[in-house]
Formats: C-alpha cells, structure tokens, sequence
C-alpha cells in the first residue's frame, strides 16, 4: 500500500467516524417541565406531576424536587394535557400542550390552597373548528 493509498483510506475512516457522530446525534424526542409555587410564589416540593399523551393514553408520573421543578424526557411528539397536584392544595389542569421533535418547554403552575378534590380546568383549551 502506497502513502498516497493510505492517506485516502485515513481520510476515509475519519470522515467516516465524524458523520456517524452526527448523523446519531439528532433529538428525535422532546420534554416537558416546570416549577411549581403556590400563588404568594413559595416553592411547593413534592407536588405530583400526571402526564398523558391524548393518542395513546400512555400515562408518566413525576415529582416537584425540593425546589419546586419537575421535568419529564424523551418525550414522543404530539398532545400531552397533565395535572398537578399537591396535598393541601387544588389541582391544577392543563391541556392541549402540543410536543414537537426538540421541544423543551416549560409551563409553571401556580396552586391555590385548598382541597385536592377540587379541580378547576386551567390551561390551553382544546382547538375547535367553526363551521
């Protein structure tokens, strides 16, 4: 094998490993989080975060760290709606959140004290169509 031989194949090889490193390393998934305060602003740790896709009805559940945030990776495109819930506090709603490849949003929630059970509807109403 000649210089000129083995100068091509080297090359070869290296253009080779970076385009692997790039092609591998596109997001094909999103994320979704945020903070959780009651309505003075005070952190609410531990709050309990229930996140379903509308098309498959796959549920995830998380909890607020000690600050407050919550996260929830590797999320597949499409609509999610979730509710956060904390004891002593009312759940808060919300829908119609849509993902998309590379989506890291975030949406805080502010709870009102009051009972668990109750449940006002706070967030993004679905999209209808005028006809």
């Amino acid at each position: 094998m000649t210089i000129r031989d083995r100068a091509i194949t080297f090359t070869f090889l290296v253009l080779l490993i970076f385009a692997g490193r790039y092609t591998f390393g596109q997001e094909t998934r999103a994320s979704l989080g945020g903070k959780v305060t009651d309505l003075q602003g005070s952190l609410v740790p531990a709050a309990t975060v229930v996140l379903t896709a509308d098309a498959t009805k796959v549920v995830q559940t998380t909890t607020a760290n000690n600050v407050g945030e919550w996260r929830i990776d590797f999320l597949l495109p499409g609509i999610y709606h979730f509710e956060v819930s904390a004891p002593g506090f009312e759940m808060s709603k919300y829908a119609a959140i849509e993902l998309r490849i590379g989506d890291a949003k975030t949406i805080d929630t502010q709870l009102r004290v009051g009972s668990r059970c109750l449940a006002p509807n706070v967030g993004f109403p679905p999209a209808f169509e005028n006809r």
